[in-house]
């Protein structure tokens, strides 16, 4: 998402009114820096074998690929949303435009559930691509997402849109 609206020409100017040059420079080098076909082999060499289930991020950002996973596992999920990778960058610039962050595309990203997340993380990090253990499958259905350190909880809903499309189209 965050490479889409420093491509727009439009938003791009909005941009440049409220942030440094060279702020915006490395927020679109770090857009492109990871390729999605590199994490998908990474991770797939990591879990060779074994168990586990991929949801790529796309329209509609993390939380729809969170919601996806625990539908495509019919199962329910706790995830610390703020254990999530997330650049501070994007978030920074999906604020301004009043956009959720994780609610806007993001390409190159993927939701895995494995019994062997440390050591799909290890081999990620390896690799020099931001991963992390936010969360744990339930026997429930509930998607239940927390915030501020685990003091806020919330039912994580369907997401039908993604939050660019309110100023990108």
């Amino acid at each position: 998402g965050t490479k889409l609206l420093l491509e727009n020409e439009k938003t791009k100017t909005e941009l440049e009114k409220r942030f440094p040059k060279r702020y915006l420079l490395e927020a679109e080098r770090q857009a492109g820096v990871s390729d999605g076909w590199e994490i998908e082999v990474i991770a797939r060499r990591a879990l060779y074998g074994l168990h586990f289930k991929e949801v790529p991020c796309g329209l509609g950002g993390i939380k729809k690929a969170l919601w996806d996973l625990g539908a495509a596992l019919d199962t329910g999920l706790s995830i610390d949303l703020e254990e999530v990778p997330i650049r501070q960058e994007t978030i920074e610039i999906a604020e301004y435009f009043n956009l959720n962050p994780y609610r806007i595309q993001s390409n190159h990203m993927y939701i895995y559930a494995t019994d062997q997340a440390t050591t799909l993380v290890r081999e990620l990090d390896r690799a020099g691509i931001p991963a992390s253990i936010a969360g744990y499958t339930t026997l429930d259905n509930d998607r239940v997402i927390y915030f501020d350190h685990g003091r806020e909880k919330r039912f994580l809903e369907p997401v039908n849109r993604d939050e660019l499309d309110r100023i990108l189209k």
